[in-house]
């Protein structure tokens, strides 16, 4: 609806508190009508703007609700979104074994479905796990296959971020 895009809007622009407000409205106006996919959209956003505002429980809350509803209604691709999300918190909150399991599955649900660009930040979200955990071969093929699927798509914003950890890694393994 148009106050979930509303709220998207202004979470952009990082205008929380009136993102909030438009995704709580949106929320409480999908609830009334029984839309579920629309419910998990807005749990989901939420999730991300808690995340966004580094309030951890909140956003475990909302990102496992919009899980279990993307689930139930077997939108894969959507599950694979949340779930990239929650294992990147998951990262964040030092769960390494959370993130990688949300992070694998998160890659096989859009792979499975064709989804190159949220495969690939996927596949750069595990690729920082290997890093961090010191397996920089790992880390470097995740990092590599994630830069072409994001070349692929044209997602420069991506690309960029794909080339700095791919830089990170090498610099790291002594590859300047």
């Amino acid at each position: 609806t148009i106050l979930t895009d509303l709220g998207v809007l202004y979470h952009h622009a990082r205008e929380m508190d009136r993102a909030r407000e438009h995704y709580q409205r949106a929320l409480a106006l999908h609830r009334g009508l029984g839309d579920r996919r629309a419910i998990g959209r807005v749990l989901g956003n939420l999730g991300a703007l808690h995340h966004d505002l580094r309030d951890v429980d909140e956003a475990l809350n909302y990102y496992n609700q919009a899980l279990v509803i993307f689930r139930e209604l077997g939108d894969r691709r959507v599950e694979g979104l949340w779930l990239t999300n929650l294992g990147a918190l998951q990262h964040e909150r030092g769960s390494k074994a959370d993130a990688r399991q949300c992070l694998e599955r998160a890659l096989t649900l859009l792979e499975d479905v064709g989804d190159k660009r949220l495969a690939a930040i996927a596949l750069g979200n595990l690729g920082a796990l290997h890093h961090e955990e010191r397996q920089l071969a790992h880390a470097r093929k995740a990092h590599r296959r994630a830069l072409r699927w994001i070349r692929e798509v044209g997602d420069r914003r991506s690309e960029g971020l794909c080339l700095a950890r791919l830089g990170a890694v090498s610099a790291e393994d002594g590859r300047l």
